[in-house]
């Protein structure tokens, strides 16, 4: 596929030639003024691969929308700003989008850890914050001003865990569970606070959460640790490229029970890769918030459209499709709010934003002033080797913000 061109603005010296390249020109193809957006991630840290390919759906989303004529003729101009995954540059980007660029939102962001630094500054600046891949509860009710979710909720994510593993398993009573997750804020609470006592309430008997350092990149010992456990299922919930290294370790030791991985900056691609290297192609699971590539339907076949004419530098993967649909949300609000739409404005219409995303997910993204996530929609996938292709196992399953896991 030809190497389409990401975003505007871009801050020089943050990343690499190659990258720079990338994000080189989302801006505005008419002459009216532009809606003026941010947008902050991991763009050469550690976690790069899993940001990145989100960033590049989202853009896709902005390509399309301004080639189509904008927002009632004004396009959107899209700046693009790498925090080097550290909470501090996260908040120091931020800050310059905010008062350099004037931009009236900042999307994105990246490991849950910088959060809290980059919404501190904004909500000062009044400037609302909306998070995709990583999120923590404070999006929850009752939820922090100026800060909303458009894709993954930590600790939703890990009740969404819980609670589908029981359709890896046929008989998860006694069974033994296993949550590994990344050492951060959000990582404890998704496993300890909701992932294990869903676990517990299907029936399984829970292991003590398997914690590691974000930058790990070597897993044979956590292999190791986790197949003495003799688990019947697995689920993690790492950057993508640590549950495919995970997976190919586990695969390779032998294990043999079901593997469970959360869509976050997923390359199903690379997972294939990671059953084949560890010689067992059976019970990979994927739960998804959103559509996964082997699904159809005219919201996907918009996406494929998109990334056909405008090109990707990465191979196109379940996070694209992660950050096209946070484009919707994003076309939507700035619509309602009506140009030049301020931050504040932009604010209030948030707090009672609906967002119809088709066959994309189960249902809409509806925001109120208590809750700035919403009801979400979670479905289970497995690979199927015979057919080289990840089908559905369950329908859209509807969960709270804040879920009650002891059901």
């Amino acid at each position: 596929m030809r190497s389409g061109r990401i975003a505007t603005a871009f801050h020089p010296g943050v990343v690499g030639v190659a990258l720079m390249l990338l994000l080189a020109g989302v801006g505005p193809a008419t002459a009216a003024e532009p809606y003026q957006i941010g947008y902050v991630t991991d763009l050469s840290g550690p976690f790069r691969d899993m940001y990145a390919p989100a960033l590049e759906g989202f853009t896709l989303y902005v390509k399309a929308l301004n080639d189509a004529g904008g927002i009632g003729g004004h396009p959107v101009q899209l700046n693009t700003r790498d925090d080097e995954f550290s909470a501090d540059r996260a908040a120091v980007r931020a800050q310059e989008l905010i008062q350099r660029v004037g931009v009236n939102s900042i999307w994105g962001l990246s490991v849950s850890g910088t959060h809290a630094a980059v919404h501190a500054g904004a909500s000062k600046a009044k400037v609302p914050v909306i998070a995709m891949l990583s999120g923590i509860d404070a999006m929850a009710p009752p939820a922090k001003d100026f800060y909303y979710g458009a894709g993954t909720l930590f600790t939703v994510l890990g009740a969404v865990s819980g609670k589908l593993a029981a359709q890896t398993v046929p008989n998860p009573r006694g069974q033994v569970a296993v949550c590994a997750v990344i050492e951060t804020p959000g990582g404890i609470a998704l496993c300890d606070r909701y992932n294990n006592p869903a676990f517990r309430a299907q029936g399984f008997t829970v292991a003590d959460t398997v914690f590691f350092p974000p930058p790990t990149t070597e897993f044979g010992a956590i292999a190791e640790k986790i197949a003495r456990l003799n688990p019947a299922v697995v689920a993690v919930h790492p950057a993508a490229f640590q549950s495919v290294a995970l997976l190919r370790e586990l695969r390779a030791g032998g294990y043999k029970g079901a593997y469970i991985i959360t869509n976050l900056g997923l390359d199903e691609t690379s997972v294939v890769e990671a059953m084949k290297a560890g010689g067992f192609m059976e019970k990979t699971y994927v739960i998804s918030r959103f559509q996964m590539l082997d699904d159809q339907g005219p919201e996907l076949d918009k996406f494929r459209a998109a990334a056909k004419r405008y090109g990707t530098r990465m191979r196109l993967s379940a996070a694209h499709v992660m950050g096209w649909a946070a484009g919707y949300v994003m076309e939507e609000a700035l619509k309602r709010c009506e140009f030049p739409c301020p931050s504040t404005k932009l604010n209030s219409v948030l707090q009672g934003l609906t967002v119809n995303m088709g066959r994309l997910t189960g249902g809409p993204v509806q925001y109120t002033a208590d809750d700035h996530y919403g009801l979400s929609w979670w479905r289970l996938y497995v690979y199927e080797p015979s057919k080289q292709r990840y089908a559905t196992v369950t329908d859209w399953a509807r969960f709270e913000s804040k879920p009650d896991v002891t059901k």
